[in-house]
């Protein structure tokens, strides 16, 4: 079962991750902009109060001695696997934290989408929705516009679990202004059809 489960995980990551890489590309490209807007990752993502500001949820520190191997994957700062450092059982404790369908932003930058339930490392913090329940093109297309965000900080600006909430994005927008998912959705579609047709026709 534990293999089973890693091999599933393997397959999403390839194509979360070849997918991501093309719409990151084609969204530095020309696109319309007329209709878009600016959000902070805090008017988006859940928060939670710290001290006397908000943060994301993030990971915490758990020795490898206190952890089994079992069949949930712990995700770490690397930039490498998905950010996949292991498999593990659950456990009790206030430092253990499992989250499921979210996208995991470390300190360092590394950014990644996971469907399933993973548990975070220290400095890897959870982005997830408030309002709207993420798929793999919603998610693919917030990653690309993160990440270009993200471009603008040097080493010294650490992306920490406080500093999260304040980072704009700029996002397409309904008439209502708020954000037009529909159209995130649709745009990471129509660019993964294009990609698998010039693929085909290589082939």
């Amino acid at each position: 079962m534990e293999n089973y489960l890693k091999a599933l995980y393997s397959r999403e990551r390839e194509g979360i991750s070849a997918v991501a890489s093309y719409v990151e590309k084609a969204t530095e490209k020309s696109v319309d902009i007329a209709k878009w807007g600016v959000f902070t990752i805090g008017e988006l993502f859940i928060t939670e109060p710290f001290k006397n500001k908000r943060q994301v949820p993030t990971g915490a520190l758990i020795a490898r001695k206190d952890l089994t191997d079992g069949d949930v994957p712990r995700i770490t700062v690397t930039n490498l696997n998905n950010g996949i450092v292991g498999y593990y059982k659950n456990i009790q404790s206030d430092n253990y934290r499992v989250y499921e369908n979210f996208i995991s932003v470390s300190f360092l930058g590394t950014i990644f989408y996971h469907p399933y339930q993973a548990s975070l490392d220290m400095k890897v913090h959870c982005l997830k929705l408030k309002d709207k329940e993420l798929n793999h093109n919603i998610a693919l297309f917030l990653i690309s516009v993160i990440k270009k965000q993200m471009s603008y900080f040097a080493y010294n600006d650490q992306l920490s679990s406080t500093v999260l909430p304040e980072l704009s994005l700029f996002l397409p927008i309904t008439a209502n202004n708020t954000p037009d998912w529909q159209y995130m959705e649709n745009y990471v579609k129509d660019l993964y059809s294009i990609e698998k047709e010039r693929i085909y026709t290589i082939a």
